[in-house]
Order: C-alpha cells, then sequence, then structure tokens
C-alpha cells in the first residue's frame, strides 16, 4: 500500500532530479551496500583486534541488521515501487535493507565513538560524517526510485534500535572486562 506521504515525499525529489543528482545518489547509495559495509567491518576488526573492538559489535550489528531485513522482507513482501526505477533492485522493498543495515553500522559506529572517545574535532567530524552519510542513503534510494519512503522510516528505525542494542551489549562486555 502506497500511502500519500510516500508519493508526496517522491513527487517533491522528482523536481530536484537531474542528470548530476542522480550520479551523485548512485555513488551515496553505495556506501549502504553490504558488500562495501562487511569489508569496511572487516577492516575494523583488523585494525582493532578484539580487545579494544570497535568492528565486533559494528559487525555484529550488521549481521543483525540483516537477517531481521530479510525475515522481515519475506515477512511482508511489499513490492518495490513502480515509478520510475533510475538502478535495478530486486526482492521486495519493505523495509530498506540500505537504511536498515547502514543505520545499523553508522549509529553503532557513532555510539562507540560517543562513549569512547575525547570530545575532539576529530570525533564531530566522524560522527557527523556518519550521521550524514545514514540520512543520504536512505533518501537516495527514495531518489532512485527503489524505496517508498515508509520503507526508509522503518529501516532506519530497526537500523537505530540494533544499534542501540548492540552498543550498550558491548559497552556492558567492556566494562566487565575492565572489571577483571
Amino acid at each position: 500500500m502506497i500511502t500519500w506521504f510516500d508519493s508526496l515525499v517522491y513527487e517533491g525529489m522528482m523536481l530536484f532530479m537531474s542528470p548530476w543528482l542522480t550520479e551523485i545518489a548512485r555513488v551515496i547509495t553505495r556506501f549502504g551496500d553490504i558488500i562495501v559495509l562487511l569489508i569496511i567491518c572487516i577492516a575494523l576488526l583488523a585494525i582493532s583486534g578484539l580487545r579494544k573492538s570497535y568492528g565486533l559489535p559494528v559487525t555484529m550489528s550488521v549481521m543483525v541488521a540483516a537477517g531481521l531485513n530479510y525475515a522481515v522482507k519475506h515477512a511482508v513482501a511489499r513490492p518495490r515501487p513502480d515509478t520510475l526505477q533510475l538502478i535495478t533492485e530486486t526482492g521486495y522493498s519493505f523495509p530498506s535493507g540500505h537504511a536498515m543495515i547502514s543505520a545499523a553500522f553508522y549509529i553503532t559506529l557513532i555510539l562507540i565513538i560517543w562513549r569512547r572517545w575525547e570530545c575532539s574535532r576529530r570525533r564531530t567530524a566522524i560522527i557527523m560524517l556518519c550521521g550524514i552519510l545514514t540520512l543520504l542513503i536512505g533518501l537516495s534510494r527514495v531518489y532512485l526510485g527503489v524505496h517508498y519512503m515508509s520503507d526508509i522510516l522503518v529501516g532506519w528505525f530497526l537500523g537505530f534500535l540494533i544499534a542501540y542494542i548492540i552498543s550498550i551489549a558491548a559497552e556492558t562486555m567492556s566494562n566487565l572486562q575492565g572489571m577483571r
């Protein structure tokens, strides 16, 4: 079911469509591709190790989000928009895997950095970059015509929820290990 909200957002984005903006949206959406995020997870695991790991909670968030996304997509089975699709995607639309998985990834990273790094310009810049990427990835999916805005909102919500739960669990485990 397409809501008036979904239509309103898509029609609003159509007003700004242009070849150069389409190319930017195609690049931005790649930062939410599961393969790109898994490569970054592997790099984080390799760089940070398991003792002071950023990679483990971020990887767990991506894996939980991917599994939940698959389950919800198949339970709901909402078809993709039949509007102008600027890229080709297969599978179901609801919720947006790019929105959910990238939110889980980037928000987990934000929460870990927020708790572990001293306040600095570098911390602020990375947090802002992760937040902006999360927003732009979701919006790019609507712009490219492969998701409804409601798919994105639910994806973001579930991704944020996963990130919050995993980051709290990671912080609790880190604190418990520090008590030994």
